[in-house]
Parts: structure tokens; sequence; C-alpha cells
């Protein structure tokens, strides 16, 4: 069949995947419990929220690329400061009404030396340390909550997917 339809654009939103999800955590020592970095928007699409480091995933970059590029670049965290990184398993799906875009973005966490504080660029004004207990009452959406649960349980822990998930250093 050809014609018209064929030429539409397709119906439904969009799906974009070039937008990366970073969990900033720190810990006291290894069997404490975690704090999980949160930074304060000023620019849209949600100014005022509080959320983990996001970014766009850059032309010819990998996504694991654009994790660290995005935390060092958003909150001055290095390879110098980090003491385990992982790409979480989970992707994180959600739909944007106001773009009628539904977004599927990679996930990954940072475990920073304990001492470490965030330097702000201008995407943000403000940042605070969330204790694992609270995580439920500071980050708002679902899929931060089913990451900082798959932290927990895989990554700071025994597990078999541990160092599965460890990204391989540059």
């Amino acid at each position: 069949m050809s014609g018209a339809a064929d030429r539409d654009p397709p119906a439904g939103p969009r799906v974009r995947t070039d937008l990366v999800q970073v969990y900033i955590l720190r810990r006291a020592h290894e069997a404490a419990p975690p704090e999980f970095l949160q930074l304060r928007r000023t620019t849209p699409p949600m100014p005022g929220a509080w959320q983990p480091v996001l970014g766009a995933i850059e032309a010819g970059e990998t996504a694991a690329h654009a994790a660290l590029r995005e935390a060092r670049e958003e909150t001055g965290l290095d390879r110098a400061h980090t003491v385990n990184a992982w790409a979480l398993e989970g992707i994180d799906t959600f739909f944007m009404h106001r773009t009628d875009t539904i977004w599927h973005a990679p996930q990954f966490a940072l475990q920073c030396a304990q001492d470490w504080e965030p330097l702000l660029n201008h995407e943000h004004d403000a940042h605070r340390w969330v204790p694992s207990g609270e995580v439920e009452s500071h980050f708002m959406w679902p899929g931060q909550h089913r990451a900082i649960q798959e932290i927990q349980q895989f990554l700071l822990r025994p597990s078999p997917a541990r160092e599965h998930l460890r990204l391989a250093p540059d």
C-alpha cells in the first residue's frame, strides 16, 4: 500500500534514548548505609526539581561515557574522587506529556569518596545528600526509587551482578 499514509509521520509520541541518569552516592565505610546526591535544577524542563544528575548523550558517545562526562560537568566529580562506577541493569522508561515524548534512559551509579562535595554548574543552584532511609520522601519518581533499590540490593552488597555491571576504567 502506498500513498499519503506512507509520507505522514508516525502517530504517537516520539521515542528518545539520548538521556542518561547518574546516581552519585557516598558511604562513611563499607558497611554504612549510603547517602544519595540530589541537585536542584535551575533549567527547564523542571526548574526547582530535586534530581540525580541528568544529561544528554552526545553524538558518537556511549551512554557510559556520557554518564561520566555529565557527572564531571554538573558536579565536578572526576575519576580521582570516584570509588566505584557501575551501569545499572534497569533502564528508566518514562513519558513527558509536555513534549509528547517517551524516554528510555540508561542509568548509572557512581560512588564517590566520603569527603567529596560537588561543585555545581549553572544548571543547579543547590545540592543535598539524602540518607537511604529518606529516599522515598525525597526522590519523586518511581524510576528513581527503582534505581536506588537496584543500587542498594545488587551493587552495595555482595552480588554476582556487581562485577558484571562495573564500568571499566578508561
